[in-house]
């Protein structure tokens, strides 16, 4: 980032009674895929913010100037015809 700070996209855990139903919804599902288990985590100086942040949902497409995410946004309850696109500044 323009200040030194570094973030870390991750996958947070999915509780296996939640992925088992979410396999009988969509047998393609991964948590991986699903926004709704995507989070931030900033380091600034080496020590990390105290709260994690979580994205609209999306996907990072990119890195912008100034701390600014184009995030290709992802409707998880119906396949669209278009793609979605929205920034995501940090502060």
């Amino acid at each position: 980032m323009s200040d030194g700070r570094i973030v870390l996209e991750y996958i947070k855990e999915i509780l296996p009674g939640i992925y088992r139903q979410k396999i009988k919804e969509n047998k393609n599902y991964h948590h991986f895929g699903d926004p709704s288990y995507r989070s931030l985590i900033v380091l600034k100086g080496g020590k990390q913010i105290p709260d994690d942040i979580e994205l609209p949902h999306g996907e990072i497409s990119m890195l912008l100037p100034n701390d600014t995410f184009l995030i290709k946004l992802l409707n998880p309850f119906e396949e669209e015809d278009f793609t979605r696109f929205g920034l995501f500044q940090l502060k």
